[in-house]
């Protein structure tokens, strides 16, 4: 067998890293944890000898508006799309299209909200994957 060969043989044999499956089980709870926060669902991670880690509906909706606030400093509120959405709700209108206007685009396709809650979340990940392991082994 030749060089060439014998490279090919270990490239075709190659297994994956043994972080890839925790990688894919960390990424999996965060976005999973980071949707309930969006839905109202407080995060509550309980581990044997531990305090609980909380993170509340309410620090979420408080990034979210510390973001709005930011993007209003910033200017990135051109067509005052703030009061154009109070207006439209008072109103009983739709305001939708001033909400998404009003929060930008996001860095992912899960778009800015999702963003807001993955960066709260993200942080409480080992700690989660870690009260989930300790739950199945009840």
């Amino acid at each position: 067998m030749n060089s060439f060969a014998r490279a090919q043989a270990r490239w075709d044999n190659m297994q994956p890293d043994e972080d890839s499956g925790r990688e894919e089980a960390s990424r999996v709870w965060i976005e999973n944890t980071a949707e309930n926060l969006m839905r109202g669902c407080d995060l509550v991670i309980r581990r044997r000898y531990s305090a609980p880690i909380v993170v509340e509906y309410s620090a979420y909706l408080n990034a979210v508006q510390l973001y709005l606030n930011q993007r209003q400093i910033d200017g990135d509120d051109s067509e005052d799309w703030f009061a154009q959405m109070v207006i439209a709700a008072i109103g009983g209108g739709p305001v939708k299209t001033f909400g998404e206007a009003l929060i930008g685009e996001g860095e992912t396709s899960m778009g800015k909200l999702f963003d807001i809650a993955v960066a709260l979340v993200e942080p409480h990940a080992e700690a989660g994957l870690q009260a989930e392991a300790e739950d199945s082994d009840l």
